[in-house]
């Protein structure tokens, strides 16, 4: 069972971080990136949570649950422009946008 499952998030993170560092050419680094980001997230750290998971899904790579952990976390930095602004950038079905706690312009 993972740091992660266990809920000892503060313990894993610095083993995900070295996991991203050490596979940066490894076609599953975004997953690993996406975990990262969930995890930054769950810790309370959502500057780090934006960062990670915009990472996690450049380059093409789908990764939609860094995609809302993305919109998330800029949400609770309360950057709702920014909010707003990725959200319209990203590839989310509109049926996910009412979900998100945004008003639609």
């Amino acid at each position: 069972m993972s740091l992660m499952q266990l809920g000892r998030v503060e313990e894993a993170i610095p083993f995900m971080e070295r996991a991203v560092r050490f596979t940066p050419n490894d076609p599953r680094n975004s997953a690993f990136a996406g975990g990262l980001a969930f995890a930054y997230f769950v810790a309370g750290e959502f500057q780090k949570a934006a960062e990670t998971s915009k990472e996690a899904f450049k380059g093409g790579a789908k990764a939609p649950g860094s995609k809302f952990v993305h919109l998330s976390a800029l949400g609770h930095l309360g950057d709702l422009e920014a909010v707003k602004s990725a959200r319209a950038n990203l590839d989310i079905p509109e049926i996910i946008h009412s979900n998100l706690g945004v008003q639609r312009s």
